[in-house]
């Protein structure tokens, strides 16, 4: 008995077997076969990568780096804004501009959105289609289209409306207002998605809860659907302001014309 107790393998001690041999990583790379669609996804990453960075490598060295690249040097912007008596102009219309448009475009889109989702408003669809039609408008033909509205000499809304009821042309597409409306207008798209897929994921019980509480329409948009959507709301404010700040159809159309210059 004392023999074959001994000769027993104990479960509870470590086994002595080797491990298992692994194949080393370039043997398993060496045996993967690379699939047709790997091979295009990789070359449009490489491709895309170099069509990125390459650009914005350059656009580093020129505008912090000397010509010969021996230091740091911001001599590219003193040669751009300094010698410019309306760099500070150009600053605060460039910032009016862009905040006053993603304003503009934030509330049009996410009353929209709000109406499209959280309504019983009939024809939905067609309400849907035709809050996207200015987003398939080209800038230039979409400020040129507000030209022919708002010129304050030829418009038709200063022509037709303003001249035969006041006397007056009030009506100047050619200022920062009528920048803002336009580019406003064109960006409400834009917000319009964003916001319409913020408050479909929202979980719309909890503002039933609180109407069925007592609590108001203003109320619950106050406290509930306004604290759900603040990251789309951010996230749609950001997005508006930096589209507009590098728009140039607008400035280019609207703001020469009257001596508006924006960066």
């Amino acid at each position: 008995m004392a023999l074959i107790s001994a000769s027993r393998k104990d479960p509870a001690a470590p086994s002595q077997d080797p491990p298992p041999s692994r194949p080393r990583l370039l043997t398993r790379l060496r045996r993967k076969r690379f699939s047709t669609q790997t091979l295009l996804v990789g070359g449009a990453v490489i491709v895309v990568g170099y069509l990125a960075v390459v650009p914005l490598g350059y656009l580093i060295h020129d505008t912090f780096l000397d010509a010969d690249g021996s230091g740091v040097s911001f001599d590219a912007f003193s040669r751009a804004y300094g010698g410019n008596s309306q760099s500070g102009d150009m600053l605060l219309n460039s910032l009016w501009f862009a905040l006053g448009s993603a304003a503009l475009a934030l509330i049009l889109g996410t009353t929209l959105a709000y109406i499209q989702v959280r309504t019983d408003t009939p024809f939905k669809s067609l309400f849907f289609a035709a809050s996207l039609v200015p987003l398939i408008v080209p800038g230039i033909l979409y400020s040129t289209s507000w030209i022919f509205l708002g010129d304050p000499q030829s418009g038709l809304l200063n022509a037709l409306l303003f001249k035969p009821l006041t006397g007056t042309s009030p009506v100047n597409i050619y200022s920062v207002w009528g920048m803002i409306w336009v580019q406003g207008l064109h960006l409400s798209p834009v917000a319009f998605l964003l916001m319409v897929a913020a408050f479909r994921a929202m979980d719309p019980s909890l503002e039933e809860s609180a109407a069925m509480s007592g609590a108001s329409r203003l109320t619950v948009l106050r406290r509930i659907t306004v604290p759900l959507v603040r990251p789309a709301l951010i996230s749609a404010a950001l997005l508006m302001f930096v589209q507009s700040l590098e728009s140039f159809e607008v400035p280019a159309l609207l703001g020469l014309q009257n001596g508006i210059y924006v960066f």
